[in-house]
């Protein structure tokens, strides 16, 4: 059932285990040089964000599972394929991640069948384990070396104050954001509406699922839906099914929620 903190209604998530183990991670390789393709080939990347699991596979310690939103414009004569081999994630250390296995396991997946024929864009989301959250660019290789870049980096507000989703404790959350949570779930930077016709929800959050105004208790808070097996929860947050008490299934709808401490 919700729970009840400070005047807001919180749902929270029940810990479960991880009978798979961690992820096999995506390989370290040196990041090649970044030119230009000579097909034409330029990708763009959206959604940047971290998935804390995928299908209940969790990232090796000291790794993060990054989840990137991928297109792909063939301006070139041959087609360009879409295998998740062929992207990497760079950190700002200098080191490039090519894409995980359990890419295979998340929504609308880079596939090695796949291609982007001449003149046509292609879509399709990827899944890098890297050992730093500090990114730099994704990388695309095409069968003739050269390849295409796009700067890319995970989601900021201020500095020094907590973005959506993020743990908060004694840490200042950016403006409008509350630090919300307790009772043995962690403290998180949440945003507070008005009532169910509020837009700002969905104006304030732009990632993956949506965003709506829940009015609970003597406040309003935004609720942001999830699918399980994909967690596109921002920050910390975990996606749990609609009682809001355990995690939600592969493919089930659900809340991103704070997680238990």
């Amino acid at each position: 059932m919700p729970r009840w903190f400070a005047g807001f209604l919180i749902l929270v998530a029940c810990s479960s285990s991880n009978g798979n183990g961690p992820g096999s991670g995506s390989a370290p390789v040196d990041a090649p040089a970044h030119t230009t393709s000579s097909e034409g080939v330029t990708i763009g990347a959206a959604n940047v964000h971290e998935v804390p699991s995928v299908a209940t596979i969790r990232p090796a310690q000291g790794h993060e599972f990054i989840a990137v939103d991928i297109t792909l414009t063939n301006t070139g004569t041959k087609p360009a394929p879409l295998d998740p081999a062929q992207f990497a994630l760079e950190t700002a250390a200098g080191i490039a991640f090519t894409a995980s296995p359990v890419t295979s396991e998340y929504t609308d997946p880079c596939d090695t069948s796949a291609s982007v024929e001449p003149a046509a864009t292609g879509k399709c989301s990827a899944v890098f384990e890297v050992d730093s959250t500090m990114l730099s660019q994704l990388i695309y290789t095409l069968t003739d070396g050269t390849t295409a870049t796009v700067t890319v980096a995970l989601p900021t507000t201020t500095t020094g104050a907590g973005a959506l989703g993020a743990a908060c404790g004694s840490a200042q959350c950016a403006a409008p954001l509350t630090c919300l949570g307790g009772s043995g779930y962690a403290m998180t930077c949440q945003a507070t509406c008005t009532g169910t016709n509020d837009p700002s929800c969905s104006q304030m959050y732009t990632g993956s699922g949506t965003a709506a105004c829940y009015p609970g208790g003597s406040a309003a808070f935004c609720i942001i839906g999830c699918t399980g097996g994909t967690n596109q929860c921002p920050g910390i947050l975990v996606c749990t099914n609609v009682d809001g008490m355990t995690a939600a299934s592969p493919g089930e709808m659900g809340f991103c929620s704070p997680p238990p401490t």
